[in-house]
């Protein structure tokens, strides 16, 4: 039986990584059945609330247990405990790389070389790679990834990220992200979610659009976003939707952080009766992705939210504020989706769900037949792991 331990993003407070996190223990089940979990989290009781003890053990990385996140006691023992560490999720970046409060990766260059000492093999597991846009940075990760012993990511970009950076394109396989195959609400409790939320009896369509806080702070200053401004200029596109594709719009977020950017844009909003809000304050990731496959369209900022509707089979119209949403809209085929926040506007938006709706019946199916190609490449991933790492046949 083996234990694993996960190391990502696992605050509680992110819908994305929280469907990361589900899909790993959800699949891996699948594939190697007895598998146990260790979850580094700042607060463990976010572990236990969601996961049986006898499968996932929280581990607590608060400096009250002699933990600087990654860098501690408490990890430093789980690794230890392990049979082999899984790094997951798009956690090697390098924005405010000096920042251990923030950055993942200048943890990773302390925390792999000791699952080395400890002789535990270290896979980065259908991970995202970048931004990279520093010198240093790209040299932790290469000292991160040159350390791994083996590197999955989740798509083409991130592998040619890797290779700039010196790792050996032969050392990358590409799978997909972990969480197109995180098992959605079921349709029972969708239905309770609509009622709730005074979204069930009604033949409008559902436009989903997920916020991000972040809007201005991954942005590069001479591209002139300013947070109030574009929140402003959202709520004008919702009412311009409302009016023009006589739906309803569901503003979906997906970190807790988010909420109040969310209610600053309702603020604005003129038909707020049209419009309802559901976040992962008050659901999970797997009820916010069953509900997203009720929705005809899904506009998103955050990566994992354009991720949750996809995987619902539900075009997307991706709002770039970081490098991985451009990725993710080539890695679906559809960079014609794509809407650069410098050049966002109302009308804009409006005429990309327009054209998506004129062109339905072509756009649709080609759009889920990639993303049955996308969750078949992220089951492999997981039958790679049980089949090197999990599984041993017996002598």
């Amino acid at each position: 039986m083996a234990t694993l331990c996960v190391l990502g993003s696992n605050s509680g407070r992110n819908a994305g990584d929280a469907a990361i996190l589900s899909s790993i223990i959800h699949n891996t089940l699948e594939q190697a059945p007895g598998t146990r979990f260790e979850v580094p989290a700042p607060r463990k009781r976010d572990i236990s609330r969601r996961y049986p003890s006898d499968v996932v053990r929280g581990v607590p990385m608060m400096p009250w247990n002699l933990s600087l996140r990654f860098i501690g006691w408490t990890t430093a023992c789980s690794i230890k405990r392990s049979d082999a560490v899984l790094i997951t999720d798009g956690i090697i970046f390098d924005v405010k790389l000096l920042n251990p409060i923030f950055n993942f990766l200048i943890l990773l260059v302390f925390v792999v070389p000791l699952a080395r000492l400890f002789r535990k093999p270290v896979i980065c597991f259908l991970v995202g790679i970048g931004p990279l846009d520093s010198r240093l940075g790209q040299k932790c990760a290469r000292f991160v990834c040159d350390r791994c012993d083996a590197i999955w990511v989740r798509e083409n970009d991130s592998k040619t990220l890797l290779e700039s950076v010196g790792i050996p394109s032969e050392r990358i396989e590409v799978y997909a992200d972990a969480a197109f195959v995180d098992p959605p609400a079921g349709e029972e409790r969708v239905d309770e979610i609509l009622k709730e939320n005074g979204l069930a009896d009604t033949a409008q369509p559902l436009i989903g659009i997920n916020v991000n806080s972040y809007v201005d702070q991954w942005l590069k200053k001479s591209e002139g976003i300013d947070g109030t401004q574009f929140a402003a200029e959202l709520a004008r596109a919702v009412d311009l939707l409302i009016e023009e594709q006589d739906c309803r719009v569901v503003l979906v977020v997906t970190q807790i952080m988010d909420i109040a950017y969310a209610e600053g844009v309702l603020a604005h909003v003129n038909r707020r009766d049209r419009v309802a809000v559901l976040d992962n304050g008050r659901y999970s990731s797997e009820e916010l992705m069953g509900t997203m496959g009720r929705m005809r369209y899904f506009v998103g900022m955050r990566l994992h939210s354009l991720i949750l509707a996809a995987a619902m089979d539900v075009p997307c119209i991706g709002l770039a504020y970081a490098p991985k949403v451009r990725h993710f809209m080539e890695l679906m085929g559809t960079p014609e989706s794509l809407i650069e926040l410098a050049d966002f506007s109302a009308a804009g938006l409006a005429a990309q769900v327009q054209r998506l709706s004129a062109n339905d019946g072509e756009l649709r199916p080609a759009w889920t037949t990639r993303v049955a190609t996308l969750k078949k490449q992220a089951r492999a991933g997981y039958q790679a792991l049980a089949a090197r790492y999990l599984i041993h046949e017996s002598p």
